[in-house]
């Protein structure tokens, strides 16, 4: 299929959705939404009243039938998570239904004053990260779906499997990737990145992920995706959170800390939220993750280069 055959089918699937939820057709206003990932149709619709986002699946975009599989299987369990807790807490998007393969949910656009990553005023920025957090630490307190939503393995086991449990396998191609990976980086992150390299090239890998295999904690539900661009942000709103595909049980603290390391990640100081809303297993769960999955897929990213 050529783009402009794929924008066309885009643009249809987008068309008969706005056509069920009564939208004005002859003054409809479609916008892309960049982002996301797993091939999904992404779009605003809109008229002159209403506005609405939606996710679709679209068969058109998969040669593989298990992938093809799981892109339907992970959006219906994102409706059912965002049902679900809507009715406990007033974290989520609402859901207006699922409409011919297509979760359709309330616009949270930055026209409107959403923030789809942390605000530069440190006064928002403030209010932001402690209403993400809050967000965040309500989620632990809803009950996990009883019912098996898709077919994949739950998140932890993924953490887990694929990154500390293969890990030894992994460590003469990131020797081979080191020096890459170095001049990415901007002067004031290379000066950590030899001791890095050389802490991840030692550590008994094994020893690693039997510890994490071991260690009992309560068992909570969890995001396990809890990154700035799977969270909008309102100053009057609060926060609402997306994307729950990977949501499944999981442990105290597990998405405050994966949203403390994007924040991170991103230059923002977050030590005084660290007593808190960090827990160092998790981190060392996610690190082991990373490092594994960077080698297949570029994650680094240039940060601080003049």
């Amino acid at each position: 299929m050529t783009n402009n055959e794929t924008v066309a089918v885009e643009q249809v699937k987008a068309r008969e959705v706005a056509a069920v939820l009564g939208l004005d057709i002859e003054n409809l206003d479609i916008r892309e939404v960049n982002g996301g990932h797993m091939g999904y149709i992404r779009r605003i619709v809109a008229d002159e009243e209403s506005e609405f986002f939606i996710k679709a699946h679209d068969d058109t975009r998969f040669t593989d039938e298990q992938r093809r599989m799981h892109s339907r299987q992970y959006l219906d369990k994102e409706a059912a998570y965002m049902r679900h807790i809507v009715g406990e807490k007033a974290i989520v998007p609402k859901v207006h239904g699922l409409i011919d393969d297509a979760l359709v949910l309330d616009c949270l656009s930055e026209e409107n004053g959403w923030y789809w990553r942390a605000p530069e005023n440190e006064e928002q920025k403030q209010a932001y990260i402690e209403d993400v957090l809050q967000a965040l630490t309500s989620v632990e307190v809803v009950d996990v779906i009883d019912d098996k939503l898709s077919d994949t393995r739950p998140a932890l086991e993924i953490f887990l499997k694929d990154g500390w449990q293969i890990f030894d396998s992994k460590k003469a191609k990131i020797t081979k990737k080191a020096a890459g990976w170095r001049d990415r980086l901007g002067p004031d992150s290379q000066q950590y990145f030899g001791r890095f390299v050389t802490d991840m090239l030692t550590v008994n890998s094994k020893m690693v992920a039997q510890n994490l295999a071991d260690i009992d904690k309560k068992s909570t539900l969890s995001h396990h995706d809890a990154r700035q661009a799977n969270i909008a942000w309102h100053p009057d709103h609060g926060a609402r959170i997306v994307d729950w595909s990977w949501a499944d049980e999981g442990t105290e603290k597990a998405d405050t800390t994966m949203f403390l390391i994007d924040l991170a990640k991103s230059g923002h100081d977050v030590s005084g939220y660290m007593d808190e809303y960090f827990d160092i297993d998790h981190a060392m769960l996610l690190m082991g993750y990373y490092v594994s999955r960077s080698l297949e897929h570029i994650v680094l990213q240039q940060q601080e280069k003049s």
